[in-house]
């Protein structure tokens, strides 16, 4: 018997020792279309919030690159960038080289309405896309409780602020918030704003790249929803004579293209580096091109201390 196990032993070695790299190794060649390269353009477009800054508009336009091209991509000074506003001319965008993007100058007064983006280049078939401009979030209510909840593993307790709106019945919406404190000096009334980090727990919140949290109304379609917003006020930066005055916190409406663009680049990040991910293609809605044109509107509220 003990020689036996030897003998399985050696021949299990002589087995492996016979084994080529070619037994394990399958070479499989892969033939990539040729690629045409066309017009890649993006412009995220926000209507100037209540009181809030100016907005002035960009677009940046480049071209595609096929997957296996190693080519730096090129910026496209030549383009003739034009936005529509109900089929009527609406304005026209100048190159600017020093930011490399398509600029305006003007304050532009994004009100409701449908909103077309063309893009044309000498060397590319032109490129447009439609976007309409969703409605302001109606917010009913507001209330405000400090030190409320316990949240993310921290051992201090969190402000919560709840928001009631009004969703619109029928259409598909999706919100999105950040809140800022305005803080009285008690000395003289002056008044600064302060911006603060916020969060939710709310789970019907999907994650988008840059729009960190985003509400779909598929659940409460045209009824009134309270979006949950935590944060801690805490954090604000208050001195010995100065006072919390005011959180006013805005709702932003989105396109449906700006949030599955949002969400999908998110997935699409977040699955880098995973060899077992699916790859994530990230939404374009640029007609016969490349890219994102999207919409999205503000509404303020004012909840006073």
């Amino acid at each position: 018997m003990k020689y036996l196990k030897y003998s399985f032993i050696v021949l299990f070695i002589l087995s492996l020792a016979s084994c080529d790299e070619d037994q394990f190794t399958s070479v499989k060649t892969i033939n990539f279309p040729e690629h045409e390269s066309k017009l890649a353009v993006t412009s995220q477009i926000s209507a100037t919030p209540p009181g809030g800054n100016i907005v002035f508009p960009s677009v940046f336009v480049s071209h595609s690159l096929g997957i296996v091209d190693n080519d730096q991509y090129d910026i496209i000074d030549d383009a003739t960038v034009e936005l529509y506003k109900d089929g009527e001319p609406f304005y026209e965008f100048y190159y600017e080289p020093l930011t490399a993007e398509y600029m305006c100058d003007l304050n532009l007064d994004f009100t409701e309405g449908t909103y077309t983006l063309k893009v044309d280049s000498p060397d590319y078939e032109a490129v447009e896309a439609t976007q309409t401009m969703p409605k302001k979030a109606e917010i009913l209510s507001t209330t405000y409780q400090f030190e409320a909840i316990p949240f993310d593993f921290d051992n201090d307790l969190f402000d919560l602020m709840t928001v009631k709106i009004q969703d619109p019945a029928g259409e598909e919406n999706f919100y999105s918030f950040d809140v800022y404190f305005e803080i009285t000096d008690t000395t003289n009334g002056s008044v600064r704003k302060e911006g603060i980090y916020t969060d939710t727990d709310d789970p019907l919140f999907e994650f988008g790249y840059n729009i960190y949290h985003i509400l779909p109304d598929v659940t409460f379609d045209g009824n009134t929803y309270d979006i949950r917003i935590v944060q801690n006020s805490e954090w604000v930066g208050i001195g010995q004579n100065e006072k919390l005055s005011a959180a006013i916190v805005r709702i932003t409406t989105l396109t449906k293209d700006l949030y599955i663009y949002e969400t999908s680049r998110y997935i699409n990040s977040d699955a880098q580096g995973n060899p077992f991910a699916e790859p994530v293609l990230v939404h374009s809605n640029i007609d016969d091109g490349f890219g994102v044109f999207t919409l999205q509107n503000i509404e303020e509220f004012r909840h006073e201390f």
